[in-house]
């Protein structure tokens, strides 16, 4: 089974977690058909960590990316659930970065970059066309 993760990739305050939201709730309005089952420890805030199951799909989405967000441990943790596809934050470099690069070769890694834009309205259309662009991977990654 190919496995595949996809990271959004950028400094603190691009709208990675926000991007990420978007994609989860395009996954949950396309895939009406799915169970959705919550990591421990479980979602505060707006941060999602969730392993959706669509038919024999596991798809596996943590929004925190951030420095001492216990990411390697969340990534390990969808790989023993058996996600065929993760959806993930992660920074440009340092201990988030190598824990998504880690998964390799076991997962294919994808990154989408996120950028700060200049004003509110830029910011949320890059969310939205990074989001879209995920989430025909995510597609791709459930056809395969």
């Amino acid at each position: 089974m190919s496995r595949t993760l996809l990271a959004v990739v950028g400094i603190a305050n691009t709208g990675k977690t926000t991007t990420i939201k978007i994609v989860y709730e395009s996954i949950k309005t396309k895939y009406r058909n799915f169970e959705e089952a919550r990591i421990v420890p479980p979602s505060r805030g707006k941060e999602i960590r969730v392993i959706l199951t669509i038919g024999k799909i596991k798809i596996g989405i943590l929004s925190i990316g951030d420095p001492r967000s216990e990411l390697k441990e969340r990534l390990k943790c969808f790989e023993q659930k058996e996600c065929k596809i993760i959806v993930c934050a992660c920074r440009t470099k340092g201990s988030t970065f190598k824990a998504v690069y880690g998964m390799e070769p076991k997962y294919r890694v994808k990154p989408f970059p996120k950028t700060k834009m200049e004003s509110a309205r830029g910011q949320d259309a890059d969310n939205r066309e990074v989001a879209q662009r995920i989430f025909s991977e995510v597609k791709r990654a459930m056809a395969r």
